[in-house]
């Protein structure tokens, strides 16, 4: 029974213009994230820097395989916030139109970071 809801609100908010455009540019921000690193970062077995602050410079290390944990939690970020928007829509439209731009200003934010640890670093 839940599942036909969630399915029925899925396709019917898809239709919609808004949710459709903050989905897709949320998405595309997140393989810019993915192809930003894939280009930047050549793989090592040596340790990285994952995170990188104008204060204490560098101040996170670890195995390549870190540096991707930042993609990885954007997209679970917009899956977790596009269900979110799904089930409160009926209930609030202006709150989920809020839970929809959340992930897109979170990867403007994370892109900005990465950028700056790949400038510094690489």
């Amino acid at each position: 029974m839940e599942f036909d809801y969630l399915s029925s609100n899925w396709f019917r908010l898809f239709k919609k213009q808004w949710f459709l455009a903050t989905f897709v540019i949320s998405l595309i921000f997140n393989a810019a994230l993915w192809l930003l690193l894939i280009a930047k970062a050549p793989p090592t077995t040596e340790s990285v820097p994952l995170h990188y602050s104008l204060t204490f410079g560098i101040d996170w290390l670890g195995g390549w395989g870190g540096l991707f944990i930042y993609p990885v939690m954007g997209f679970l970020l917009i899956c977790l916030n596009t269900y979110l928007s799904i089930i409160i829509q009926s209930i609030n439209k202006f709150l989920s139109l809020i839970l929809m731009l959340l992930p897109a200003f979170a990867h403007v934010i994370v892109g900005i970071s990465i950028y700056m640890l790949l400038r510094n670093y690489y």
